[in-house]
């Protein structure tokens, strides 16, 4: 009496990139298992080998099974049959499974993507099984560079894993630049075609900066300050997203220059001073052309310097050292 060995088999395959399921493969998942099937130590089969006996068997069994209503979507399906042979015996119910899985879960925010947080690393996960549809007996592990691993186990049994990676984005600020008294704008940085979901939240980590916002769009405004010194504004926003646990920390810098007086005052050019000699101003001459560029400019600072040349030259010096000058065609004229 020959005992058949059975199978009842399992076939995972990524929706992605491999070729879809066939009722053929799903067939042939359950069947003899000729692995196991050994010629006869006693009985009947003689000096047949193993191939003969594989042979035999195969003619006599007969696999009854319907592959109906097979999908093309991640998740587990599974088909019965059975096994009849020539003499009419039938097999206990056999199941074949088909598994497909799919990485292409949708963007996960990450501060890092080269050391993703517990959290970053939870949600990704969370995905995984969900869009999986996995077991409970399935485990999915998120290493801290975004690598997923699916370990499918099923009745006890360890099926196989697969890994991919999970896709991340990582928001940035560019470094950005402007003036004392200026308006900046930063807008947030993120790949192509990739916009926040719905809920998102933006806001400036720690205590405020004066004059700086974040809009609901993430861009930064800032309205720097008329005193602001020259230096770098630096700080993080926080970027909450929902269903994320942890926040996603987005830094930025905006170099910020005071202007020098001399730029942000515009002289006016005085009225010409007549002189006797156009290279050698007398101290009564060099007074009047001072006092001609503080009545063109009545608005000037009280502590502006005016030092007027020999030749002509007046120079306005500011209290933060910046100057500017009027060259002597600009200031003076010979008398006729």
């Amino acid at each position: 009496m020959r005992v058949i060995p059975l199978k009842q088999d399992t076939l995972i395959r990524s929706l992605d990139t491999d070729d879809p399921f066939t009722p053929d493969d799903v067939k042939g998942l359950i069947g003899v298992d000729y692995g196991k099937l050994n010629p006869l130590k006693y009985g009947d089969d003689g000096n047949l080998s193993r191939k003969d006996v594989h042979d035999e068997v195969k003619g006599k069994i007969t696999k009854n099974i319907v592959v109906d209503n097979m999908n093309h979507d991640p998740g587990t399906q599974t088909f019965t049959g059975t096994l009849t042979t020539d003499l009419g015996a039938v097999s206990p119910k056999l199941t074949a499974t088909i598994i497909y899985y799919t990485s292409k879960i949708s963007e996960t925010v990450v501060t890092d993507p080269n050391n993703l947080t517990p959290g970053e690393q939870e949600i990704i996960a969370k995905k995984v099984k969900e869009l999986n549809q996995l077991k409970d007996t399935d485990k999915v592990t998120v290493d801290k560079q975004g690598n997923v691993t699916i370990a499918y186990s099923r009745n006890g049994k360890d099926l196989g894993t697969k890994t991919f990676k999970a896709p991340l984005v990582t928001p940035s600020y560019p470094d950005s630049n402007g003036k004392s008294g200026s308006t900046v704008e930063v807008p947030i940085s993120t790949p192509e075609g990739f916009t926040f979901p719905d809920g998102s939240t933006f806001k400036v980590d720690g205590a405020p900066i004066d004059g700086l916002t974040v809009g609901n769009d993430g861009k930064i405004t800032y309205q720097i300050p008329e005193d602001k010194e020259t230096g770098d504004v630096t700080g993080t926003v926080l970027v909450t997203i929902p269903g994320q646990p942890d926040p996603v920390k987005v830094p930025f810098k905006i170099a910020v220059t005071k202007p020098k007086m001399a730029e942000k005052i515009t002289l006016k050019d005085p009225d010409i001073t007549g002189v006797v000699d156009l290279n050698k101003l007398t101290p009564e001459e060099k007074t009047k052309v001072s006092d001609a560029i503080k009545a063109k400019n009545p608005d000037l600072p009280k502590d502006a310097e005016i030092t007027v040349s020999d030749n002509g030259t007046a120079t306005v010096t500011y209290k933060d050292g910046s100057s500017t000058t009027f060259t002597p065609d600009k200031t003076v004229r010979k008398l006729k």
